[in-house]
C-alpha cells in the first residue's frame, strides 16, 4: 500500500518535517529539502564464462558462442557517469529556478529565496 512509501508530514520547533525519507527526497517533481537518495541498476556486464547456444550462419548449424572475458564488474564507472550527471541535471534545475550566468548573482538569488522561504514555515 501507498502508505507504506510515502512519508507522513508532522512539525518540530515550528518547522514542517517528515520523519522518513521514503521518496528518497523527491515529491512531485521536487525537493523536499531533505537528503536526496538515488536508486539506480544497470544490467549485467555481457562477459561469460563459456558461451550461450548459439547459432552459425555460416555452417547452417547449432553452435556454441564466442567467449571472452573483459570487465567483470562495471559498477565503479556507472557510479561515476551518474554522480556526474546528477550534479548536472541538479545544476541546471538551479540554474532555471534562479537564473544567471554568474555565480555571485545565482548565490544573491537562492539566499533571497532562502529568506522567503523560512517565512513559509508555520509560524514564521
Amino acid at each position: 500500500p501507498g502508505s507504506l512509501v510515502h512519508d507522513g508530514i508532522s512539525v518540530e520547533e515550528c518547522r514542517w518535517t517528515r520523519k522518513t525519507n521514503r521518496s528518497g527526497g523527491i515529491e512531485g517533481g521536487m525537493t523536499t529539502g531533505g537528503e536526496i537518495l538515488l536508486r539506480a541498476a544497470m544490467k549485467p556486464i555481457p562477459t561469460m564464462k563459456s558461451g550461450l547456444p548459439s547459432y552459425d550462419t555460416r555452417e547452417g548449424k547449432a553452435a556454441v558462442a564466442h567467449s571472452e572475458r573483459s570487465d567483470v564488474c562495471a559498477v565503479p564507472a556507472a557510479c561515476v557517469v551518474a554522480e556526474a550527471m546528477t550534479a548536472w541535471v541538479l545544476g541546471s534545475a538551479v540554474a532555471e529556478q534562479f537564473g544567471s550566468d554568474r555565480m555571485k548573482d545565482l548565490i544573491e538569488r537562492f539566499t533571497a529565496y532562502s529568506r522567503e522561504a523560512e517565512r513559509w514555515n508555520i509560524h514564521g
